[in-house]
Protein backbone atom coordinates (compact mmCIF):
# COMPACT_ATOMS: atom_id res chain seq x y z
CA UNK A 1 0.00 0.00 0.00
CA UNK A 2 1.67 3.39 -0.70
CA UNK A 3 2.33 5.59 1.87
CA UNK A 4 0.41 9.22 1.96
CA UNK A 5 2.58 12.11 0.87
CA UNK A 6 4.18 14.55 3.78
CA UNK A 7 2.33 17.02 4.89
CA UNK A 8 4.57 20.16 5.03
CA UNK A 9 4.81 23.49 7.07
CA UNK A 10 5.87 27.15 4.80
CA UNK A 11 6.96 29.08 7.55
CA UNK A 12 6.99 32.15 5.86
CA UNK A 13 5.95 36.01 5.64
CA UNK A 14 2.65 37.02 4.16
CA UNK A 15 0.73 40.05 3.54
CA UNK A 16 2.61 41.94 0.94
CA UNK A 17 6.56 42.03 -0.75
CA UNK A 18 8.54 39.59 -2.80
CA UNK A 19 8.89 36.77 -0.36
CA UNK A 20 5.30 36.30 0.71
CA UNK A 21 4.09 36.43 -3.09
CA UNK A 22 6.63 33.73 -4.70
CA UNK A 23 5.61 31.67 -1.45
CA UNK A 24 1.66 32.45 -2.83
CA UNK A 25 2.70 31.63 -6.31
CA UNK A 26 3.98 27.65 -4.59
CA UNK A 27 1.28 26.69 -2.35
CA UNK A 28 -1.56 25.47 -5.11
CA UNK A 29 1.49 23.51 -6.54
CA UNK A 30 2.15 21.42 -3.36
CA UNK A 31 -1.41 20.62 -2.31
CA UNK A 32 0.23 18.51 0.59
CA UNK A 33 1.11 22.21 1.90
CA UNK A 34 -0.22 24.30 4.62
CA UNK A 35 1.16 28.43 4.81
CA UNK A 36 2.33 28.99 8.26
CA UNK A 37 2.38 32.74 9.41
CA UNK A 38 5.71 33.55 10.70
CA UNK A 39 3.41 36.21 12.88
CA UNK A 40 2.81 35.46 15.70
CA UNK A 41 5.82 33.83 16.18
CA UNK A 42 4.68 31.12 19.35
CA UNK A 43 1.80 30.51 16.92
CA UNK A 44 4.51 29.65 14.05
CA UNK A 45 6.79 27.66 16.48
CA UNK A 46 3.99 25.63 17.73
CA UNK A 47 2.77 24.22 14.46
CA UNK A 48 6.35 23.74 13.38
CA UNK A 49 7.39 21.41 16.48
CA UNK A 50 3.85 20.14 17.66
CA UNK A 51 1.88 20.71 14.79
CA UNK A 52 0.46 17.37 12.40
CA UNK A 53 3.34 18.38 9.89
CA UNK A 54 5.93 15.96 8.76
CA UNK A 55 8.24 17.92 7.66
CA UNK A 56 9.09 22.19 7.93
CA UNK A 57 10.39 24.61 4.81
CA UNK A 58 11.58 27.87 6.62
CA UNK A 59 12.01 30.63 4.25
CA UNK A 60 14.54 32.58 6.02
CA UNK A 61 16.64 36.30 6.08
CA UNK A 62 19.91 36.73 7.34
CA UNK A 63 18.82 40.14 8.15
CA UNK A 64 20.23 41.10 11.55
CA UNK A 65 16.11 41.02 13.30
CA UNK A 66 15.06 38.24 11.43
CA UNK A 67 18.16 36.40 11.99
CA UNK A 68 17.31 36.04 16.14
CA UNK A 69 13.03 34.65 14.96
CA UNK A 70 14.71 32.05 12.49
CA UNK A 71 17.41 30.52 14.47
CA UNK A 72 14.70 30.27 17.31
CA UNK A 73 12.18 28.81 14.95
CA UNK A 74 15.38 26.28 13.67
CA UNK A 75 16.62 25.33 17.37
CA UNK A 76 13.25 24.28 18.37
CA UNK A 77 12.15 22.43 14.97
CA UNK A 78 16.14 20.60 15.61
CA UNK A 79 14.98 19.49 19.06
CA UNK A 80 12.23 18.26 17.78
CA UNK A 81 13.95 16.10 15.00
CA UNK A 82 11.59 17.39 12.72
CA UNK A 83 13.70 17.48 9.20
CA UNK A 84 13.79 21.12 7.57
CA UNK A 85 14.75 23.13 4.60
CA UNK A 86 15.47 26.53 4.88
CA UNK A 87 15.21 28.83 1.84
CA UNK A 88 17.74 32.16 2.06
CA UNK A 89 16.01 35.49 1.04
CA UNK A 90 17.03 38.29 2.16
CA UNK A 91 21.21 38.98 3.34
CA UNK A 92 23.14 41.34 4.96
CA UNK A 93 26.96 41.16 3.53
CA UNK A 94 28.26 43.04 6.96
CA UNK A 95 26.77 40.33 8.53
CA UNK A 96 27.41 37.08 6.68
CA UNK A 97 31.32 38.45 6.45
CA UNK A 98 31.49 38.11 10.27
CA UNK A 99 29.90 34.58 11.09
CA UNK A 100 32.17 31.86 10.68
CA UNK A 101 29.38 28.71 10.97
CA UNK A 102 26.22 28.29 9.36
CA UNK A 103 23.69 30.96 10.88
CA UNK A 104 20.78 27.96 11.46
CA UNK A 105 21.17 24.81 13.10
CA UNK A 106 20.17 21.77 12.11
CA UNK A 107 18.91 22.62 8.92
CA UNK A 108 19.48 19.46 6.18
CA UNK A 109 19.13 21.21 2.76
CA UNK A 110 19.96 25.13 1.92
CA UNK A 111 18.45 26.54 -1.03
CA UNK A 112 19.64 29.66 -2.12
CA UNK A 113 19.13 32.47 -4.69
CA UNK A 114 22.60 33.74 -5.46
CA UNK A 115 26.47 33.00 -6.23
CA UNK A 116 27.45 34.66 -3.12
CA UNK A 117 24.64 32.78 -0.65
CA UNK A 118 26.27 29.33 -1.85
CA UNK A 119 29.80 30.65 -1.72
CA UNK A 120 28.94 31.96 1.92
CA UNK A 121 27.86 28.43 3.25
CA UNK A 122 30.25 26.02 1.67
CA UNK A 123 32.56 28.39 3.25
CA UNK A 124 30.99 27.69 6.60
CA UNK A 125 31.13 24.29 5.96
CA UNK A 126 28.00 22.94 4.75
CA UNK A 127 28.46 20.21 2.78
CA UNK A 128 27.99 20.73 -1.47
CA UNK A 129 25.02 18.10 -1.60
CA UNK A 130 23.19 20.09 0.50
CA UNK A 131 23.29 23.14 -1.27
CA UNK A 132 21.00 24.29 -3.83
CA UNK A 133 20.77 27.37 -6.05
CA UNK A 134 16.80 27.59 -6.95
CA UNK A 135 15.14 31.05 -7.85
CA UNK A 136 12.09 32.61 -7.38
CA UNK A 137 8.44 31.56 -8.15
CA UNK A 138 6.13 34.01 -11.17
CA UNK A 139 2.95 34.52 -9.49
CA UNK A 140 1.36 33.81 -13.19
CA UNK A 141 -1.92 35.91 -12.44
CA UNK A 142 0.16 39.41 -12.76
CA UNK A 143 1.56 38.46 -15.94
CA UNK A 144 -0.76 40.31 -18.75
CA UNK A 145 -1.35 38.85 -22.14
CA UNK A 146 -0.61 41.59 -24.11
CA UNK A 147 1.00 45.02 -23.71
CA UNK A 148 -0.77 48.37 -23.64
CA UNK A 149 1.96 50.97 -23.16
CA UNK A 150 0.79 54.71 -22.40
CA UNK A 151 2.52 58.11 -24.25
CA UNK A 152 4.09 59.38 -22.68
CA UNK A 153 6.17 56.05 -21.78
CA UNK A 154 5.55 54.76 -18.18
CA UNK A 155 8.68 53.48 -16.37
CA UNK A 156 7.50 51.89 -13.35
CA UNK A 157 8.96 50.75 -10.24
CA UNK A 158 7.90 47.92 -7.84
CA UNK A 159 8.99 47.48 -4.57
CA UNK A 160 9.89 48.82 -1.24
CA UNK A 161 10.38 52.28 -0.30
CA UNK A 162 13.31 52.05 1.24
CA UNK A 163 17.48 54.17 0.25
CA UNK A 164 18.98 50.84 -0.82
CA UNK A 165 16.46 50.05 -3.38
CA UNK A 166 17.47 53.56 -4.86
CA UNK A 167 13.17 55.21 -5.46
CA UNK A 168 14.23 58.86 -4.91
CA UNK A 169 17.52 58.03 -7.33
CA UNK A 170 15.36 57.21 -9.65
CA UNK A 171 12.59 60.24 -9.41
CA UNK A 172 15.47 62.83 -8.99
CA UNK A 173 16.77 61.34 -12.04
CA UNK A 174 13.45 61.84 -14.16
CA UNK A 175 12.56 64.77 -12.89
CA UNK A 176 12.91 67.00 -16.30
CA UNK A 177 11.96 64.46 -18.56
CA UNK A 178 9.00 64.00 -20.27
CA UNK A 179 7.97 60.72 -18.85
CA UNK A 180 5.30 59.17 -16.31
CA UNK A 181 6.74 57.32 -13.42
CA UNK A 182 4.77 55.30 -11.02
CA UNK A 183 5.89 53.64 -7.88
CA UNK A 184 3.51 50.50 -6.65
CA UNK A 185 5.27 49.70 -2.65
CA UNK A 186 5.56 51.11 0.64
CA UNK A 187 8.14 51.74 2.82
CA UNK A 188 9.81 54.30 5.34
CA UNK A 189 10.86 56.38 2.53
CA UNK A 190 6.89 56.90 0.96
CA UNK A 191 6.68 60.33 2.75
CA UNK A 192 10.30 61.73 1.22
CA UNK A 193 9.15 60.77 -2.38
CA UNK A 194 5.79 62.27 -1.78
CA UNK A 195 7.59 65.40 -0.46
CA UNK A 196 9.55 65.22 -3.16
CA UNK A 197 6.71 64.96 -5.88
CA UNK A 198 5.63 68.06 -4.59
CA UNK A 199 8.36 70.25 -4.02
CA UNK A 200 9.45 69.69 -7.73
CA UNK A 201 6.09 69.69 -9.15
CA UNK A 202 5.54 66.26 -10.31
CA UNK A 203 2.05 65.26 -9.60
CA UNK A 204 0.90 65.62 -12.90
CA UNK A 205 3.05 62.67 -14.20
CA UNK A 206 4.40 60.76 -11.20
CA UNK A 207 2.61 58.52 -9.52
CA UNK A 208 2.75 56.71 -5.69
CA UNK A 209 0.56 53.62 -4.80
CA UNK A 210 0.83 51.32 -2.26
CA UNK A 211 0.96 47.28 -2.76
CA UNK A 212 -1.44 46.82 -5.91
CA UNK A 213 -3.07 43.48 -5.60
CA UNK A 214 -2.40 40.76 -8.30
CA UNK A 215 -5.15 42.36 -11.34
CA UNK A 216 -3.92 46.24 -10.39
CA UNK A 217 -0.69 44.54 -11.05
CA UNK A 218 -1.18 43.00 -14.02
CA UNK A 219 -2.20 46.37 -15.71
CA UNK A 220 0.82 48.17 -14.02
CA UNK A 221 2.76 45.91 -15.83
CA UNK A 222 0.54 46.10 -19.28
CA UNK A 223 1.08 50.16 -19.32
CA UNK A 224 4.43 50.26 -17.97
CA UNK A 225 7.66 50.74 -20.93
CA UNK A 226 10.06 49.58 -18.60
CA UNK A 227 10.91 48.67 -14.97
CA UNK A 228 13.64 50.28 -13.44
CA UNK A 229 15.22 48.80 -10.04
CA UNK A 230 18.69 50.41 -9.34
CA UNK A 231 18.99 48.91 -6.29
CA UNK A 232 22.67 48.79 -4.12
CA UNK A 233 21.22 45.61 -2.95
CA UNK A 234 18.94 42.55 -3.84
CA UNK A 235 18.85 38.59 -4.28
CA UNK A 236 16.29 37.85 -6.89
CA UNK A 237 13.39 40.55 -6.92
CA UNK A 238 10.45 38.90 -7.88
CA UNK A 239 9.46 42.61 -9.48
CA UNK A 240 11.79 41.98 -12.26
CA UNK A 241 10.70 38.45 -13.08
CA UNK A 242 7.35 39.29 -13.44
CA UNK A 243 8.57 42.18 -15.90
CA UNK A 244 10.48 40.18 -18.07
CA UNK A 245 7.76 37.47 -17.94
CA UNK A 246 5.18 40.12 -18.79
CA UNK A 247 7.70 41.55 -22.21
CA UNK A 248 8.97 44.65 -20.20
CA UNK A 249 12.43 45.81 -20.51
CA UNK A 250 14.16 46.03 -17.51
CA UNK A 251 16.89 48.55 -16.02
CA UNK A 252 18.99 47.25 -13.27
CA UNK A 253 21.85 46.72 -11.25
CA UNK A 254 24.94 44.16 -10.62
CA UNK A 255 23.32 42.94 -7.47
CA UNK A 256 22.61 39.55 -6.65
CA UNK A 257 20.99 37.07 -9.10
CA UNK A 258 19.59 40.25 -11.54
CA UNK A 259 22.17 39.83 -14.27
CA UNK A 260 21.71 36.66 -14.72
CA UNK A 261 17.55 37.39 -14.17
CA UNK A 262 17.84 40.39 -17.08
CA UNK A 263 20.38 38.60 -19.60
CA UNK A 264 19.26 40.14 -22.70
CA UNK A 265 15.82 41.81 -21.46
CA UNK A 266 16.96 45.45 -20.58
CA UNK A 267 20.01 46.77 -19.71
CA UNK A 268 22.80 46.50 -15.97
CA UNK A 269 24.53 49.19 -14.32
CA UNK A 270 27.03 49.25 -11.74
CA UNK A 271 26.11 50.55 -8.39
CA UNK A 272 25.50 52.82 -7.00
CA UNK A 273 23.99 54.84 -9.76
CA UNK A 274 25.06 58.12 -10.32
CA UNK A 275 21.43 59.88 -11.31
CA UNK A 276 22.72 61.40 -14.17
CA UNK A 277 23.95 57.90 -15.42
CA UNK A 278 20.50 56.11 -14.29
CA UNK A 279 18.40 59.01 -16.51
CA UNK A 280 20.53 58.13 -19.62
CA UNK A 281 20.21 54.83 -19.51
CA UNK A 282 16.38 55.02 -19.12
CA UNK A 283 16.06 57.10 -21.87
CA UNK A 284 17.93 54.87 -24.18
CA UNK A 285 15.88 52.00 -23.04
CA UNK A 286 12.94 53.53 -23.90
CA UNK A 287 14.10 54.95 -26.95
CA UNK A 288 15.63 51.72 -28.03
CA UNK A 289 14.13 48.55 -26.41
CA UNK A 290 15.37 45.40 -26.98
CA UNK A 291 13.54 42.14 -27.93
CA UNK A 292 11.98 40.55 -25.45
CA UNK A 293 10.61 37.28 -26.72
CA UNK A 294 13.46 35.15 -26.01
CA UNK A 295 13.90 36.66 -22.56
CA UNK A 296 10.02 36.81 -21.93
CA UNK A 297 9.87 32.70 -22.66
CA UNK A 298 13.29 32.20 -20.54
CA UNK A 299 12.12 33.76 -17.47
CA UNK A 300 8.62 32.08 -17.50
CA UNK A 301 9.84 28.87 -17.62
CA UNK A 302 12.84 29.10 -15.27
CA UNK A 303 9.98 30.95 -12.84
CA UNK A 304 6.55 28.43 -13.65
CA UNK A 305 6.33 27.13 -9.87
CA UNK A 306 5.78 24.43 -10.94
CA UNK A 307 9.23 23.94 -12.18
CA UNK A 308 10.83 26.07 -8.85
CA UNK A 309 9.01 23.05 -6.74
CA UNK A 310 9.93 20.46 -8.54
CA UNK A 311 13.74 22.14 -8.33
CA UNK A 312 12.68 22.19 -4.60
CA UNK A 313 11.99 18.20 -4.66
CA UNK A 314 15.38 17.47 -6.24
CA UNK A 315 17.16 19.88 -3.83
CA UNK A 316 16.51 17.16 -1.31
CA UNK A 317 17.83 14.38 -3.62
CA UNK A 318 14.33 13.17 -4.44
CA UNK A 319 12.26 14.09 -7.67
CA UNK A 320 8.71 15.49 -8.04
CA UNK A 321 7.59 12.06 -8.97
CA UNK A 322 8.81 10.46 -5.70
CA UNK A 323 7.08 8.70 -2.99
CA UNK A 324 7.03 8.11 -0.10
CA UNK A 325 9.72 10.34 1.52
CA UNK A 326 12.88 8.59 3.06
CA UNK A 327 14.87 9.53 6.15
CA UNK A 328 18.21 8.08 5.52
CA UNK A 329 17.89 4.84 7.67
CA UNK A 330 16.06 3.70 5.20
CA UNK A 331 12.75 3.95 7.28
CA UNK A 332 9.63 5.65 5.10
CA UNK A 333 7.69 8.07 7.13
CA UNK A 334 4.22 7.59 7.54
CA UNK A 335 2.92 11.03 7.50
CA UNK A 336 -0.19 10.50 10.17
CA UNK A 337 0.91 7.21 10.96
CA UNK A 338 0.51 5.99 14.38
CA UNK A 339 3.34 3.23 13.95
CA UNK A 340 6.60 1.95 14.75
CA UNK A 341 8.56 3.13 11.25
CA UNK A 342 7.08 6.60 12.09
CA UNK A 343 8.81 6.89 15.12
CA UNK A 344 11.52 5.38 13.86
CA UNK A 345 11.87 8.32 11.32
CA UNK A 346 11.57 10.73 13.29
CA UNK A 347 14.03 10.08 15.83
CA UNK A 348 17.18 9.00 13.30
CA UNK A 349 20.04 11.29 14.20
CA UNK A 350 20.42 12.62 10.47
CA UNK A 351 17.86 14.35 8.34
CA UNK A 352 16.79 14.86 5.13
CA UNK A 353 13.77 16.41 3.27
CA UNK A 354 11.55 15.91 0.45
CA UNK A 355 8.64 17.99 -0.73
CA UNK A 356 6.91 17.23 -4.53
CA UNK A 357 6.44 19.39 -6.75
CA UNK A 358 4.50 17.96 -9.69
CA UNK A 359 1.76 19.58 -11.83
CA UNK A 360 -1.30 17.84 -9.48
CA UNK A 361 -4.81 18.00 -9.97
CA UNK A 362 -6.86 21.10 -8.22
CA UNK A 363 -6.18 20.59 -4.38
CA UNK A 364 -9.16 19.23 -2.61
CA UNK A 365 -12.02 20.95 -1.41
CA UNK A 366 -11.21 20.68 2.10
CA UNK A 367 -8.02 21.49 3.50
CA UNK A 368 -7.67 20.14 7.24
CA UNK A 369 -6.20 23.70 9.39
CA UNK A 370 -3.71 22.89 11.92
CA UNK A 371 -4.72 23.52 15.39
CA UNK A 372 -2.98 24.65 18.14
CA UNK A 373 -3.83 23.87 21.81
CA UNK A 374 -6.56 26.15 21.74
CA UNK A 375 -7.89 24.32 19.12
CA UNK A 376 -8.07 27.44 17.07
CA UNK A 377 -7.00 27.10 13.55
CA UNK A 378 -3.36 28.35 13.78
CA UNK A 379 -3.40 28.69 9.89
CA UNK A 380 -4.56 27.08 6.68
CA UNK A 381 -3.18 26.95 3.04
CA UNK A 382 -2.64 30.13 1.09
CA UNK A 383 -5.40 31.13 -1.61
CA UNK A 384 -4.74 29.72 -4.63
CA UNK A 385 -3.54 31.69 -7.64
CA UNK A 386 -3.56 30.43 -10.91
CA UNK A 387 -0.95 27.18 -11.46
CA UNK A 388 1.77 27.88 -14.04
CA UNK A 389 9.76 27.40 -4.36
CA UNK A 390 12.08 28.11 -3.83
CA UNK A 391 13.51 30.52 -4.55
CA UNK A 392 16.01 34.96 -0.28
Amino acid sequence: MPHARPRIAILAPTGQGGVAAAVDALVPVLPEAVRVPLRPLPRAAWVATAGDVDAVWLHASLRRRALVRDRLLAGLIALRHRPLAVQLHGWDPRLAARLAAAPLPGVAVWGVLTEVQQDALLRWGVPQHAVHRVTNALRPEVVPDRLAPTDPPTVLFVGRFVAEKGPLRLLEALRHDEVRVRFAGAGPERAALVHAIARWGLADRVRVDGWLPPAALRRAYAEASALALPSEDEACPLAVIEALAAGVPVLATRVGDVPALVGDGGVVLEPPVDPEVLREAVLGLLRSPPPMAAARARIRAASAPERVAASGARCSGGSPEAEPAVLPGGDPVTPRGRGRGRRRARRAPSRAVRWWGRSAPAPPARRDAVEGPDRSPATTAASSGAAAASTA
